[in-house]
């Protein structure tokens, strides 16, 4: 009887090889992506956006981003914030697709909505932050929707 433990542990060695080979290549084909370009910057001013959602969560009633039946982002503010007059910007960030982020600005209409439209956004998780100013505060919230 012929002993093939010696080929069992080659087999094994190879496919151990092969193993760490395939994750290298894998691995170094895989592209971390930052959320921020200057991390380092946004570090800087995390306290000022600490203060900003602190502010937001004081808020009686706070402002609203959603999702409507009819497949549009509606972000709503009510009417004590409304009155006094809001100035901002709705941001829109794609986790895994960066290139497809972007920003616009606040333009309320008469009830005080905004509506923005998703046709041309690719379905998903997108994380809705919303950054505003009203009565000289600065505030912030941010939601996340799937699309």
């Amino acid at each position: 009887m012929k002993n093939t433990w010696a080929y069992g542990i080659v087999a094994v060695f190879i496919g151990f090889v092969l193993l760490m080979v395939s994750m290298a290549v894998i691995a170094g084909k895989h592209t971390e992506r930052l959320v921020v370009k200057d991390y380092y910057k946004a570090e800087l001013q995390f306290q000022q956006q600490i203060d900003k959602t602190k502010n937001a969560e004081a808020l009686a009633q706070k402002p609203t981003i959603s999702l409507t039946k009819n497949a549009a982002v509606e972000v709503f503010f009510p009417q004590a914030i409304y009155a006094d007059g809001v100035v901002g910007k709705i941001m829109f960030y794609r986790a895994n697709s960066p290139e497809m982020d972007f920003e616009l600005p606040v333009v309320l209409g008469a009830d005080a909505k905004q509506i923005i439209p998703t046709e041309k956004l690719k379905k998903g998780r997108w994380k809705v932050e919303l950054n505003w100013q009203t009565n000289g505060l600065l505030y912030y919230t941010e939601q996340v929707i799937n699309i």
